[in-house]
């Protein structure tokens, strides 16, 4: 991340022939004002869709519009589009700069290419919500302003995503390459490339150790052998020089949203086994006889940035299996411990070893923080993950994991089918 002048936004903007605009705005006494402005640059985003949503004290509109338009509006503090005048309260001197993977699921709709993010945090001038139901003719009804919000830049409303009116985003699409596709085998890595800027690039397996390098000649399947073995904490970085262009995290636990990284469950255990216990890992040598200490590790991944509870392996981290435990049948029992008692309910799934006697139960960072323990969800106990241990959260960490939430719905949309 960087900070650079907000001239540099305003020629970014300038430069481009046609850019994507999405914008929010609300009436308040000091007349129409700028909620959110969300440009995209490059190419069109996904589901797009030229429209307006216009309200008595709220208005919505996407349509494309020429960069050097959005340009003027940015520097004249004004957006003037037809018979709508909507005021952008003052701009600072700087913005933020900051490089985003392809698929990176943030505060916005995902994007298919990496991207350049300039973000702009406005004054208070015009935050201050229109407050009451949302009913037009020509528009769809919703209960509040943030609902509308939601629907209108196609985020999920229970992610209690904030339309304050602080901000002006372009988002600047990088085509010269990005990873599309990742498929981990035992013995390689097969990653599907595409990009306009390939020949040259790098294509290289990173971690704890040197991994499998390639240099690339154009998009298509690259083959990166791992006959060792996958190194601790694997991810893999498509690069130009001393430039990393895009990335993608191999762990089991950590699948990305724009692509699709198939990991077969003997490798997902490879993986985990290697890693070791720790922030994201936790072995137990047998299902829980009293449930409590494995439902705070799921409120604890939950709560962060997820993680994998391996049953049928010791704390060394050797696999014992779950000799007659009848692994099926755990993975419904671990899912009714998992209702009864973590709250509210968390993104998981399971992933059975039959040969190993393994169970892999994967917790997904999740949506509606924070997740607690308890028997009656009146009444639970909030835990984090600190190391290879769970522990009780303060009332400040609760704060700070409510204030903290960013949407993920979109990583793991096979969870929400």
């Amino acid at each position: 991340m960087e900070n650079r002048p907000l001239a540099d936004l305003v020629a970014a903007l300038g430069a481009e022939d046609t850019v994507w605009v999405r914008l929010a705005g609300h009436r308040s006494a000091d007349g129409w004002g700028l909620a959110l402005l969300e440009i995209t640059a490059t190419e069109e985003p996904p589901e797009f869709e030229r429209v307006t949503w216009l309200y008595e004290g709220a208005v919505f509109t996407a349509l494309p519009q020429r960069g050097s338009t959005v340009a003027g509006w940015v520097e004249q503090r004004q957006v003037n589009q037809g018979r709508l005048e909507l005021g952008i309260a003052d701009l600072p001197t700087h913005v933020t700069v900051e490089r985003r993977d392809s698929g990176f699921a943030g505060a916005f709709s995902t994007l298919a290419w990496p991207s350049i993010v300039w973000a702009v945090g406005l004054a208070n001038q015009y935050s201050h919500q229109f407050r009451g139901d949302l009913v037009a003719d020509d528009a769809p009804a919703f209960l509040e302003f943030d609902q509308a919000a939601a629907a209108f830049f196609g985020l999920p409303p229970s992610l209690n995503r904030s339309f304050s009116g602080r901000e002006v985003v372009l988002r600047v699409q990088d085509r010269r390459g990005r990873i599309a596709a990742v498929h981990v085998r035992p013995t390689e890595i097969v990653a599907q490339v595409e990009g306009e800027g390939l020949v040259g690039a790098t294509l290289a397996v990173g971690g704890d150790r040197p991994g499998a390098v390639k240099r690339l000649t154009g998009a298509g399947d690259v083959h990166l052998p791992h006959a060792d073995g996958l190194p601790t904490r694997p991810w893999l970085a498509l690069h130009r020089d001393y430039e990393l262009l895009d990335r993608r995290y191999l762990e089991a636990s950590s699948a990305q949203a724009g692509v699709e990284v198939e990991v077969d469950a003997a490798t997902q255990l490879a993986v985990l086994l290697a890693s070791g216990e720790g922030p994201r890992t936790e072995f137990k040598r047998e299902l829980p006889s009293d449930p409590r200490g494995v439902m705070k590790t799921v409120a604890a991944f939950a709560n962060g940035d997820g993680g994998t509870i391996v049953f049928g392996v010791n704390d060394e981290g050797v696999v014992v299996g779950l000799a007659g435990a009848g692994l099926r049948k755990a993975s419904d029992r671990l899912a009714n411990l998992i209702r009864d008692h973590v709250h509210p309910l968390p993104l998981y799934d399971f992933v059975v070893l039959d040969e190993d006697e393994v169970l892999l139960a994967h917790v997904y960072p999740s949506p509606s923080t924070p997740y607690g323990v308890g028997t009656d969800p009146r009444d639970v106990v909030y835990y984090l993950r600190r190391g290879a241990n769970s522990f009780p959260a303060t009332p400040a960490d609760v704060r700070l994991m409510v204030q903290a939430r960013e949407p993920v719905v979109s990583q793991y949309p096979h969870l929400y089918r």
